[in-house]
């Protein structure tokens, strides 16, 4: 299982720009993630997804994405909060693949 954002506040890279700088490469580097995100999916379908456009560190700790910050589901049938994707992919019982648009903060990210 992957979780993650398509940026992480403390995990990026130390080639890259600050975060409040170069807007145009994190569009584009939110749009490389999407594209290796769409890759996994294809490559290992029987494997979940979570990944929030929300800029953050660590899903896991952070309850928020845990519990309020629903993800759409990759199959386009609603949405799915973290601990929904963990519960149906272990279980079989729904959709276990979650992600947001690159583009489009989401919006019940708090930051």
């Amino acid at each position: 299982m992957v979780v993650g954002n398509f940026i992480d506040t403390v995990v990026h890279g130390q080639c890259t720009p600050k975060l409040n700088e170069q807007p145009s490469f994190w569009d584009n580097y939110k749009k490389e993630v999407n594209a290796m995100a769409l890759r996994y999916i294809e490559d290992k379908p029987q494997n979940a997804i979570f990944l929030s456009n929300c800029p953050f560190h660590v899903s896991v700790k952070q309850p928020f994405a845990w519990e309020k910050m629903d993800v759409p589901a990759v199959n386009g049938q609603g949405s799915l909060l973290y601990k929904d994707v963990i519960s149906n992919w272990l279980t079989g019982d729904g959709p276990y693949q979650a992600m947001d648009s690159p583009t489009t903060i989401n919006p019940k990210c708090p930051k």
